[in-house]
């Protein structure tokens, strides 16, 4: 950093927070979700960026350490990306799957 660079620039550098690269990748997959989704017809983007947000939140709570399955979700979004980004997927279809009844789901007699 150079010498005449005032003080007060210089703490406010140092507080910019610093991401990690897996954190860097999983904020540049979110952008071009985003991105992608602008090349979309205006009445379904709505639509689409509040599912990209809710997929997100959805992965907010893996832990830091949990890198596995951070890199897993990395994968699974970019394959959706490149889904997204293409120009015959005009509207976004979600269809929501029941979850099947587990053993112990069942009430006890």
């Amino acid at each position: 950093m150079s010498k005449f660079v005032s003080t007060s620039v210089r703490s406010s550098m140092s507080r910019r927070a610093r991401y990690s690269g897996i954190q860097k990748q999983v904020l540049g997959l979110y952008r071009s979700m985003l991105r992608a989704v602008n090349t979309k017809p205006a009445d379904g983007q709505t639509v689409w960026r509040e599912h990209i947000r809710a997929e997100f939140n959805k992965s907010s709570g893996l832990g830091r350490g949990n890198v596995t399955a951070i890199e897993h979700r990395l994968r699974i979004g970019t394959r959706q990306l490149q889904l997204v980004e293409q120009p015959n997927v005009p509207y976004l279809a979600i269809k929501t799957i029941p979850r099947r009844k587990q053993p112990s789901d069942a009430p006890s007699s």
